[in-house]
């Protein structure tokens, strides 16, 4: 099994074999921006102690009628299992900072031949790991994975490591447990984007207007609502701030949202946030790492387990794109 990959040969080379205190520091080490977990922001977090995740659906019957002297009973009360897998998922590591000694980013060693106290370690969990897993679960997890069974020894990819959202919904639209309202092809004008997703939403039963419902979409989708948004209302939208923008004109509660998860993905998809389930056990575990000695090598890992679901099929409302 490889080790975690440290590279200075490109520092060593720009800058020299050798450490010189020049005044250099952390505040001279820059990463580039890490998309944050934020589509986690749809989901209601529920932890658990078990490694699975159940409920129940509680369907109802009618239960008024005309009055008459004779005792007539009616009314029927059903109940169906909610199930919601939850995955184990970890992040190992296993490395030694020894090649940074000689080099411009030698400040993140020191003398003691314990390497955990080693300021690189905290600096490798803090400003890499936790952000780096974010960034995956967003990118990889939370909309596009698809759960594949680990190959003994070898190291899996995130995508591979849990069931996202597209595949959650597309798999209850498989099984007929979500009937997706006919979109096809989005309108590429901004204007014609906003009629056409009016439109598009008003298809929504009646009886869920008056839900908090975030349609949650790609950022271009959301860049090009919002550019419609401005063309076709502008005489409103004037004065307005730009949180307005993300509005739907006639639904008060409803709205759009732009998610990194989403990439150029044509799907949108709602649910009142309360029906968006994200069950997690050991989830403290994520942003806390162990930390071994093992030779002058450092190994840090975590393990948590964590699913995303629904509750009640019928109140997910999504469009017939990309349904594979």
């Amino acid at each position: 099994m490889s080790d975690t990959t440290i590279t200075p040969t490109q520092l060593i080379s720009d800058f020299g074999g050798y450490y010189i205190d020049s005044g250099q520091s952390l505040k001279d080490l820059h990463l580039r921006p890490f998309q944050p977990f934020e589509t986690l922001e749809a989901f209601t977090i529920v932890p658990e102690n078990d490694t699975i995740f159940r409920a129940s659906d509680v369907q109802v019957g009618e239960i008024i009628q005309a009055y008459q002297d004779d005792f007539t009973p009616k009314g029927n009360l059903s109940f169906k299992g909610i199930t919601i897998d939850m995955f184990n998922i970890k992040i190992d590591q296993a490395y030694n900072p020894q090649k940074l000694v000689k080099t411009w980013v030698g400040f993140l060693t020191t003398n003691n031949t314990d390497r955990t106290t080693w300021p690189f370690v905290r600096w490798f969990i803090e400003e890499y790991l936790l952000k780096q897993a974010d960034k995956d679960l967003e990118m990889s997890g939370i909309y596009n994975g698809i759960y594949v069974t680990p190959t003994a020894g070898t190291a899996g990819t995130t995508a591979q490591s849990i069931n996202g959202v597209k595949k959650i919904i597309n798999t209850k639209i498989a099984a007929s447990k979500i009937v997706p309202i006919v979109s096809g092809d989005w309108e590429t004008s901004p204007e014609d984007f906003v009629t056409q997703f009016e439109e598009w939403v008003s298809q929504i039963d009646e009886l869920y207007w008056k839900e908090t419902l975030v349609f949650n979409m790609s950022k271009k989708m959301e860049l090009l609502f919002r550019k419609g948004m401005r063309k076709k209302y502008n005489m409103f939208y004037a004065q307005m701030g730009d949180p307005e923008l993300a509005k739907i004109a006639d639904f008060t509660n409803w709205s759009v949202k732009g998610r990194f998860s989403h990439g150029n993905s044509k799907k949108v998809w709602a649910t009142p946030r309360w029906n968006a389930i994200a069950p997690v056990k050991g989830y403290e575990n994520k942003n806390v790492f162990e930390l071994e000695k093992v030779d002058r090598k450092v190994k840090s890992y975590t393990d948590w387990w964590m699913g995303f679901g629904f509750l009640l099929d019928d109140l997910i409302f999504t469009n017939d794109l990309e349904l594979s």
